[in-house]
């Protein structure tokens, strides 16, 4: 692990997971203002298809035994947090509130985890690591109001969206943290089948009644694509990618990574003609890329011996 290699591959992953995410910001207003799906249905559709994907994968072709009631328990609460609770504040926040104001708020992500990890002792504070994961908030909200071009505002509308996804971005950033102990154990695949498996108990009964009433014949086609991105890429592949990502890196180091999303979100609305490139925005593009630098550069993402939580020397 002392190679640069493959620690770029593990930064390329979690580029390519914000891209992922960046154009599922497009593909959901599909989903949504198209299809007029409900938001518990859809966490219905989305679990369903993931658990049994890798609880189906688990079974074929690893069947590893979870070693003790504590890593059980600690699952779990994986389960809860990040496929459950988290899934369900972000799918029925953003049909309450605009897509601008959900991408705001869910750049706090990283700074939950960043205060979950020096709470726990997983790592410590480093002039370093707050500088840039400041310049990438700062540069990831600014960006994402420059692309709204006038249409960023809270107000009692939106409200309960809004707070939706804030608990969407705090509890993701829990997840972060409380998984990764089990990522330096198990195989990320063992523990996706469980976690999901788990979540499914909750989430399929929660949406059953919405997805009966959902007319399948009837759905546009960009429904349709939306919902098996959806499933597809921004859950299976997404989580995958994160887990891997997880199992190497630190938290914080992972979790900073979601300011690429406004970016990406940014070069897609050109490519459709649907936002424009200012100076102005190659700023802010800059500013996230040096404070996303800052927080994964080695002397803040170098692992500890395995087995091990990491720490970060100051």
């Amino acid at each position: 692990m002392n190679s640069s290699r493959p620690t770029l591959v593990y930064h390329l992953a979690l580029s390519f997971t914000a891209l992922i995410y960046g154009v599922n910001y497009f593909t959901m207003k599909w989903i949504f203002d198209i299809g007029h799906l409900h938001p518990l249905g859809v966490l219905c559709i989305r679990s369903f298809f993931s658990s049994l994907f890798f609880v189906v994968f688990y079974l074929l072709f690893l069947r590893e035994k979870i070693k003790s009631w504590a890593d059980f328990g600690r699952m779990l609460l994986c389960a809860l947090t990040g496929m459950v609770i988290n899934q369900a504040m972000f799918i029925w926040g953003v049909s309450q509130t605009t897509l601008v104001n959900a991408a705001v708020l869910q750049t706090m992500s990283p700074v939950f985890v960043f205060i979950a990890t020096i709470f726990i002792g997983q790592e410590i504070i480093t002039k370093k690591k707050v500088t840039g994961l400041s310049l990438s908030l700062a540069g990831a909200a600014l960006l994402v109001i420059a692309n709204a071009e006038g249409n960023f505002s809270f107000s009692s509308k939106t409200l309960t969206g809004d707070l939706m996804i804030m608990v969407n971005a705090a509890v993701y950033g829990i997840y972060l943290v409380i998984a990764k102990p089990l990522f330096l154990k198990y195989n990320l695949f063992t523990l996706q089948a469980w976690q999901f498996g788990l979540a499914a108990l909750v989430n399929i009964p929660l949406g059953a009644g919405y997805v009966q009433e959902i007319q399948f014949a009837d759905l546009p086609i960009k429904a349709w694509f939306g919902l098996a991105f959806f499933i597809v890429f921004a859950t299976i592949v997404a989580y995958i990618l994160y887990a891997w990502a997880l199992k190497h890196m630190n938290p914080s180091s992972v979790s900073v990574y979601i300011y690429f999303q406004p970016v990406f979100v940014s070069v897609i609305s050109v490519l459709l003609n649907e936002g424009t490139v200012t100076f102005e925005k190659i700023i802010y593009i800059l500013i996230i890329f040096s404070g996303v630098y800052l927080v994964t550069s080695r002397t803040n993402s170098a692992l500890p011996p395995k087995g091990t939580i990491p720490v970060i020397a100051p």
